[in-house]
């Protein structure tokens, strides 16, 4: 699993904030997986992007 984060500015990636982190434990992939779903597939995400386009 590669892990990107950055910071943004508005809708813009600021690339020179931009790191990686590469994993291969398949408990720890296993759980992001499990979290992102949860995210991805309930009313949070929409929450979310609701939430900042106010």
């Amino acid at each position: 699993m590669l892990l990107t984060l950055s910071k943004f500015s508005g809708e813009n990636v600021l690339e020179e904030t931009a790191i990686g982190i590469w994993n291969q434990y398949p408990e720890f992939i296993e759980t992001i997986s499990g979290l992102y779903d949860i995210i991805w597939n309930t009313s949070l995400f929409n929450q979310l992007k609701d939430h900042e386009n106010k």
